[in-house]
């Protein structure tokens, strides 16, 4: 506890070398709430999409009639309409529709329509919130007074041939709020009402319990909560110095891991595990080790854990006959080591994590010649490129060429070009560089590209060729 610069530990014993009548001397631990005054928002029933539909009875999704589920509806009766309050600032007299500025997180959702004990569900909102966009009354959010579904008369909505029926207690005329959630189906809130196929269509009133929390307010005070938890500082001291080491971190990791790296290659050297206060750990035999790529595909077999160079160190090295290409997914140019480690003197494993450790792309190599001019007869199709007799063009990727994936994923162009002649890639036959002005005579030139497929951030290579077409040159 005792540190140079810090007040210390209380120590009154004028004679002790360590004598410290302003050190600290006993602790409380209290607990900081900022956060206040939130509410839960208890609905009967959470119906998604539009009520009225007319494309099927579960009702289906089509092009012409979609259902919108990212819309939800819910019915404010009693406190929940002082809980969602509406924003009542720069509105006019006449105004029936209103916004709520209060934030809304799902808790519980309803999975049926008609009251059940198993009608409901936890709903998990992450960090999505919903804010209300629309207050309304029922009769007025919807044409529910004119409703006649196709046919002459009239449904009234105490009538379960009224889709507006579903509503709860719609026959009061509550206020109906609308919040959109998700185009994604697993984060939308609510359940679809049924499908209207005619005037006998029935619907089931939505009564399960659906429960929203509002944002709690932030008080801009610290405000602090007693707990019964005190002791002396000296007595904690004791209990952490005798209770067991735990490893919560990795430290001196640097990740030297490319493509070109080769069987046996050390790409973490010398790492070492700590406690949380920094200090190194004596590690019992060799850890455990996992790892996976982001796409949770188990790549453990691809690398091994071996000691380091000086007591509790350890490195990180490429398994025998293992290599690596920098794929076009890039979850799988991401690692992720998992360690199991037991630290001398516990008989418990801790586990400690180095994530997204990154593959390195090495840039591309072309392995054409372009010294010396090119001489071509006037006019002539093929251009080839050294080395001759292929006069193809030729290059690897930056991945271990013993690993068979070097001629992997390589895109070859004309990215500029000067002078005389039109010249294109043709990739007929092998890769080849080809002029398609049959007239041409003089001087051209024209850079080759090539990039490797690969590579999130476009890596490349050039190079520039010189070409001269004359009816004296060879064909």
């Amino acid at each position: 506890m005792k540190k140079t610069g810090t007040p210390g530990l209380y120590n009154d014993t004028a004679t002790s070398p360590d004598y410290n009548p302003l050190g600290w001397y006993s602790y409380k631990i209290v607990i900081k709430q900022t956060e206040q005054e939130y509410y839960n928002v208890y609905i009967g029933g959470a119906m998604k999409g539009q009520p009225y539909w007319t494309n099927g009875n579960p009702p289906v999704a089509t092009a012409v009639n979609p259902l919108d589920q990212n819309a939800t509806f819910v019915t404010l009766l009693n406190d929940n309409i002082n809980k969602v309050p509406r924003d009542l600032t720069e509105v006019g007299a006449q105004d029936k529709q209103f916004r709520s500025s209060v934030r809304l997180f799902g808790r519980v959702e309803n999975t049926a329509q008609s009251f059940s004990n198993v009608g409901n569900k936890q709903y998990i909102p992450g960090k999505r919130s919903f804010t209300v966009n629309q207050i309304e009354d029922l009769f007025d959010a919807f044409d529910v007074l004119q409703f006649k579904g196709g046919g002459t008369d009239v449904i009234p909505v105490t009538s379960t041939n009224s889709p507006y029926y579903a509503f709860f207690r719609s026959e009061s005329n509550p206020f109906i709020a609308e919040f959109v959630t998700s185009t994604k189906a697993e984060n939308q809130f609510g359940i679809v009402n049924n499908g209207y196929a005619n005037q006998n269509t029935i619907f089931n009133r939505f009564e399960n319990l659906n429960i929203l929390e509002t944002k709690p307010t932030i008080s801009r005070l610290d405000i602090y909560w007693e707990t019964s938890t005190s002791g002396l500082i000296s007595e904690l001291n004791e209990a952490i110095n005798d209770g067991d080491q735990q490893a919560s971190k990795v430290s001196n990791w640097t990740y030297n891991h490319s493509e070109a790296s080769s069987p046996l290659d050390v790409i973490v050297n010398d790492f070492v595990f700590q406690d949380t206060l920094g200090a190194t750990l004596t590690v019992t035999g060799i850890p455990t080790m996992t790892v996976t790529d982001n796409s949770g595909a188990d790549r453990t077999s691809e690398f091994e854990i071996i000691a380091g160079g000086s007591a509790n160190t350890f490195r990180i090295r490429i398994a025998s006959g293992k290599y690596f290409y920098y794929e076009q997914t890039q979850a799988l140019n991401i690692f992720n080591f998992v360690f199991d480690v037991v630290i001398s003197g516990s008989s418990s494993t801790n586990t400690v994590s180095k994530l997204n450790q990154p593959l390195t792309n090495v840039a591309p190599t072309i392995n054409n010649d372009n010294s010396g001019t090119i001489l071509r007869f006037e006019g002539v199709r093929d251009i080839p490129i050294k080395p001759i007799p292929t006069g193809k063009a030729i290059g690897v990727n930056g991945s271990n060429a013993s690993g068979g994936k070097s001629t992997d994923g390589l895109i070859f162009s004309i990215i500029s070009q000067s002078g005389v002649g039109n010249f294109e890639i043709d990739t007929t036959d092998g890769v080849s560089v080809i002029n398609t002005d049959g007239t041409a005579i003089g001087d051209g030139t024209f850079t080759l590209k090539l990039e490797d497929g690969g590579s999130p951030n476009n890596l490349f290579d050039t190079m520039v060729f010189n070409v001269n077409f004359d009816p004296s040159n060879p064909i």
